[in-house]
């Protein structure tokens, strides 16, 4: 009898893994998150008073508004010079800076509204590095390498940045959530010390998710990239996790310049709080972290006992940033689409 049980659930399980893996199984868990999120965003604003919120955001000066404009090509410039140190690493030095920059807006723009839980918009600007004629290889291997190489910083980046606000001490923090993310933090290191093993991501890969031949061959490209990144780039690497960190702390000036915009009393250690609860939740992927963002947020301003309305606050006015990528990224690529539309119409005879 116990064996038939657990026949059973060892059955349903693999039907539930398999159901997970599926394009169809990946949209479902998008809508449901993304309805999550909306419901936060709309929730939280009401709870906080969106008149309190207007009339907070309202006091920030015109030329804060440019600056916090400037705050998406920036972290993109940085991107850029990334990207662009990367492919010297491979012996690519063709590509000019402003190609580089119109194809990470787009890129951003796709990550933003497109459901996939796959890295949609770094793929996208796979591809266009290879339009741009750079091998298969290279152009996986820059790409991924780069998003690794942010997502490591980062997360060691915050351990640290936790760390520090564990010792300085904060109330209201929630132990199971800290115990949980320095859990994802240990793991991570983990992968990261596994991946640099020539083959180990690939073969973990192809076992986990059932793909086609080719794309099997491309994460086997993309293996090979980064071992020759890693062996042949030494001085290339070293300055791209160095610029890495200068993303890293723009990302915190951010807030920190923010929360001054908006006249809200702030230390060091409200800065990093902040930091720590919107990256984290702002992370979900669907639609740039909508409500999710909002979330952390208002939890972080909970704890450090700041008002609903100026944590909401502070959170719409960072989104500003994601507003400039959808416009830029929007009209590069009406741009394109013009520019290929008038190539293909006959001229009249």
């Amino acid at each position: 009898m116990l064996k038939k049980i657990l026949l059973t659930i060892n059955k349903l399980l693999k039907k539930i893994v398999e159901f997970f893996k599926t394009k169809t199984a990946n949209l479902v868990v998008f809508i449901v998150l993304a309805l999550i999120g909306l419901a936060l965003f709309f929730v939280l604003n009401w709870f906080s008073d969106f008149k309190a919120i207007s009339s907070i955001i309202s006091q920030i000066k015109p030329l804060y508004f440019i600056a916090l404009a400037s705050f998406a090509p920036i972290v993109l410039t940085i991107a850029c010079f990334r990207l662009q140190t990367i492919l010297k690493g491979f012996g690519y030095k063709h590509i000019g800076f402003p190609d580089l920059l119109r194809i990470s807006f787009q890129s951003s723009l796709i990550s933003l509204i497109i459901p996939s839980f796959e890295i949609s918009g770094e793929t996208f600007k796979a591809n266009k590095l290879k339009d741009k004629g750079i091998s298969t290889p290279a152009s996986y291997a820059t790409v991924f390498f780069d998003y690794l190489i942010v997502f490591f910083t980062n997360i060691l980046g915050s351990f640290v940045l936790l760390i520090y606000v564990l010792i300085k001490g904060i109330t209201g923090i929630s132990w199971p959530l800290i115990a949980l993310f320095a859990l994802m933090i240990l793991v991570s290191i983990f992968l990261a010390s596994r991946f640099l093993k020539r083959g180990w991501f690939s073969k973990f890969v192809s076992k986990l998710i059932p793909m086609e031949e080719k794309t099997i061959e491309n994460l086997h490209l993309f293996d090979y990239g980064v071992s020759f990144f890693m062996k042949e780039s030494r001085k290339y690497l070293i300055l791209a996790i160095i610029l890495s960190i200068l993303g890293f702390y723009w990302e915190i000036l951010q807030i920190e310049l923010a929360l001054w915009f908006l006249q809200i009393p702030h230390s060091f250690l409200i800065t990093l709080v902040f930091y720590l609860g919107i990256s984290y939740f702002n992370s979900v992927p669907v639609f740039g972290g909508i409500g999710f963002g909002e979330s952390g947020a208002f939890l972080a301003g909970s704890a450090l006992g700041i008002e609903e309305a100026y944590s909401l606050s502070l959170m719409l006015v960072l989104r500003i940033k994601q507003i400039v990528i959808l416009i830029v990224g929007g009209l590069i690529f009406l741009r394109e689409f013009l520019v290929k539309r008038k190539k293909t119409i006959p001229l009249p005879s």
